[in-house]
């Protein structure tokens, strides 16, 4: 009777197993209580094939502990998409080059506006090597010129070596993404673009004032058409970025600051 309060007080129910069950066990787990300065936890382990696991991350600060998380999180994220797709791609810079390298060749082919969306697009991935080779500590234009010299002689796995500080082939440096991420990321970030491209106008809120739909500002001759609602958006700009840091509610109007 004894033995049951301490279960009862703690919400616990006792199992008790026969003599006889437990010579049919086929591995024993052990459990351990935690330490004094430690949080209250219960830990199993030595499970034979469990379904579930928990990682448990240690560490002397709050702050390193949130960097190993994040860290973590994106290892196993990593690791999920490289189980739904198999494949990878080269690192370092070297998709984002070699995909420029090939949009602006791309860009001739049209002969009207349609070329400088197709460059424009290029650039921004000329930004991004250049973003990488800044944070190795390379000047950006110097090594954004000699990874398009590199891809243009059909070098398309050349990247950037950060600790070297030259290029290198990113397959022989080990440095792989998996296709799955990559090619999410350059969706997710074209789209973004697209809806950015698609707002013509920027919806302003002003304190104490009645507004009424596309009327200019008091006392502005120019300036941003301001809209009590989203209604004359396209529906698509406005599910876009209403989740967005772009898309602030002020009051019953909504304020778009790009």
């Amino acid at each position: 009777m004894s033995s049951m309060r301490p279960c009862s007080r703690n919400g616990a129910e006792e199992v008790k197993v026969p003599r006889f069950d437990t010579r049919r066990l086929e591995k024993e787990v052990k459990s351990g209580e935690p330490l004094p300065e430690e949080e209250k936890l219960f830990v199993i382990d030595g499970c034979t094939n469990p379904r579930s696991v928990t990682i448990l991350i240690r560490g002397q600060v709050e702050s390193g502990l949130g960097e190993s998380e994040r860290a973590l999180d994106a290892a196993l994220a990593a690791c999920r998409a490289l189980v739904k797709e198999p494949r990878v791609v080269g690192g370092a810079g070297a998709v984002e080059a070699e995909l420029a390298h090939r949009l602006k060749k791309f860009a001739l082919t049209f002969d009207d506006k349609t070329q400088l969306a197709v460059i424009a697009y290029a650039e921004a991935l000329d930004g991004l090597v250049e973003l990488l080779a800044r944070n190795a500590g390379l000047d950006p234009i110097d090594a954004r010129l000699e990874m398009e010299a590199a891809h243009a002689r059909g070098l398309k796995w050349t990247g950037i070596d950060v600790f070297a500080r030259r290029l290198r082939d990113a397959f022989e440096m080990g440095v792989v993404e998996p296709l799955l991420i990559k090619d999410s990321a350059f969706m997710i970030a074209s789209e973004a673009a697209c809806q950015l491209v698609r707002v013509d106008r920027v919806l302003k809120g002003y304190a104490g004032a009645t507004l009424i739909p596309g009327e200019i500002p008091p006392g502005a001759s120019e300036g941003p058409r301001v809209l009590n609602d989203a209604k004359d958006l396209p529906e698509e700009t406005v599910k876009a970025f209403r989740k967005s840091r772009f898309l602030k509610p002020y009051g019953s109007k909504l304020e778009l600051n790009l």
